[in-house]
């Protein structure tokens, strides 16, 4: 397959494009390289709602300080709504929970959410 000139150019300009957006996102866009701010842009995009439901289960691990396989732990989880679990997980998945740049405690609020939400699945 040929390609023409002007093909190729517009090639190699999307290409450069693609590279300047990668190294300086636009507006609205992750840009700080901190975890705990791409946590907080997430978070904030839940809404109230899924706040109150998550946050019971964070207090729960990370606040308290209870074990995930504790029985204080699981009543807190299980008195929680799924959808709003799930909601949490599904809009926090994103935020490098477990990546490079996560800090311990956003590794702890990621494992909390998850034990919460395979508690509601039945699978624990």
């Amino acid at each position: 397959m040929k390609i023409t000139k002007r093909q190729l150019r517009r090639i190699i300009k999307e290409a450069h494009q693609r590279n300047l957006h990668e190294k300086y996102p636009g507006p609205g866009e992750e840009s700080s390289g901190s975890g705990l701010i791409h946590f907080a842009k997430a978070y904030a995009a839940l809404g109230p709602q899924v706040h109150e439901q998550i946050e019971a289960i964070i207090e729960a691990h990370v606040g308290r300080e209870l074990p995930l396989d504790s029985e204080e732990f699981m009543d807190v989880a299980m008195q929680q709504n799924p959808a709003a679990i799930d909601a949490g997980v599904k809009g926090l998945w994103d935020t490098n929970l477990h990546g490079v740049d996560a800090n311990d405690e956003l590794i702890r609020i990621g494992e909390a959410l998850e034990a919460a939400q395979k508690l509601h699945q039945g699978d624990e």
